[in-house]
């Protein structure tokens, strides 16, 4: 009936799927992801690898050591197309053909409005319960309507990650890493994965150090490196480190990313050439009162452009279902507007305030009103407002009009 639920009989694309474990190691031949972080608990992002492929994978620990490895012989290769959605359910083309079935992996990302190179969030949709994909038309149908903006004013991206049929002989690709546990509080892995495509082979390593500051707050530290070879050689370095969690009333999340121009991990979800850092933290007052500060930097290798934002201000929530918050922003940027209809050198600072209802007998429901006006020129200001219902655990209805927004257009 039209209530059915589709689902795969098995997790493997061949006809052999086969996992045998014992205690925490296992081995298995079939279908597998290739990212090792779930079984390791060591999350990178530069040396991310991760894709949807058919081979023999395992998993071995003993003591304080743990062991992943890959390996497979096809003949794909890993595509990642990234578009903003216009509010509708698609159908939205994507690059038809080759895409190798079951292999996708489709997420909707949230970037920042004030530098779309930041991701705030990521949202993994599955197959069949949120959209369809028809590999030889290269068309993906979603459920339900995709917003371009969340209730914030964020945009949203579609990110769809595939397997390529290269139509070309069969090579290999094997991954390794090591991870160990020093101590209580500290882990770290070491990784290398080798692509022996004929045509362009790739090489990607990693290190990662994943260390417990205190009880609550949590340090990363990650470098990496890409090689490309073939027609389009290249080569380039990438570091990260990142620091979240609380301290007490405070609470932190810092982020820096560097990556040279010769750098290249699809997984990563990061560009090549880029320096993105970020810093907030919040320190809670008291209970209906909380002070917030917040930081950022980019910079373009490639255009020469440069960003830096900063805000200060306060959330206050006077009575029960009822949040105000009020603040001031700082902008400066160089080159980064004007690809998308700004000026050469935007400097504007704003002030900002913004006040949420949440009905007390009506608490799946929310109503918004924000405005920002720029300080020095008048005529720059934002009018806004909107409405949120959550509907359910995985879904909410949100709806946002700006009345005015003469502010400028970031990238």
């Amino acid at each position: 009936g039209d209530s059915s639920t589709r689902a795969f009989d098995a997790q493997s694309a061949s006809k052999l799927y086969v996992r045998v474990e014992k205690e925490h190691s296992w081995v298995l031949v079939g279908d597998f992801n290739t990212e090792f972080a779930a079984a390791s608990g060591v999350k990178p992002t530069l040396s991310a690898y991760n894709r949807a492929v058919t081979g023999a994978a395992t998993h071995l620990e003993r003591g304080n050591l743990a062991l992943d490895a890959f390996v497979l012989r096809d003949r794909t290769r890993q595509q990642v197309v990234e578009f903003a959605p216009n509010g509708t359910s698609g159908p939205y083309p994507l690059p038809a053909g080759n895409i190798v079935a079951n292999s996708e992996r489709v997420e909707l990302v949230v970037r920042d409005r004030q530098n779309q190179q930041v991701v705030l969030r990521s949202t993994a949709l599955t197959r069949f319960d949120d959209y369809e994909l028809e590999e030889l038309s290269g068309r993906i149908l979603f459920k339900s309507p995709v917003w371009s903006f969340d209730a914030d004013g964020n945009p949203v991206f579609v990110r769809v990650t595939f397997e390529v049929d290269t139509d070309q002989p069969a090579f290999t690709t094997a991954g390794a890493q090591v991870t160990a546990r020093v101590g209580e509080r500290t882990s770290v892995a070491g990784r290398m994965v080798r692509e022996d495509d004929p045509a362009a082979p790739y090489t990607l390593q990693g290190a990662v150090v994943q260390t417990q500051l205190a009880p609550g707050l949590q340090a990363t530290a990650e470098i990496a490196r890409s090689g490309r070879g073939g027609l389009e050689a290249a080569s380039g370095t990438g570091a990260r480190v990142e620091v979240k969690g609380t301290a007490g009333p405070v609470e932190l999340a810092a982020v820096v990313t560097r990556t040279s121009e010769g750098f290249e991990n699809p997984s990563s979800g990061v560009m090549p050439g880029r320096l993105d850092a970020t810093a907030g933290a919040s320190l809670r007052i008291s209970d209906s009162l909380k002070a917030v500060a917040k930081l950022g930097e980019g910079r373009d290798a490639v255009s020469e452009a440069q960003q830096a934002t900063a805000y200060a201000g306060v959330e206050a929530t006077p009575m029960p279902g009822l949040l105000v918050e009020a603040g001031v922003r700082k902008l400066h940027d160089t080159g980064a507007t004007a690809a998308v209809g700004g000026t050469a050198e935007t400097d504007v600072t704003t002030l900002r305030g913004k006040v949420s209802l949440q009905p007390r007998k009506l608490p799946e429901l929310t109503v918004f009103a924000e405005a920002e006006q720029a300080l020095e020129d008048s005529s720059r200001r934002l009018l806004a407002g909107g409405v949120s219902y959550q509907i359910g655990a995985g879904t909410k209805l949100y709806g946002r009009h700006e009345f005015v927004n003469t502010l400028p257009v970031l990238s």
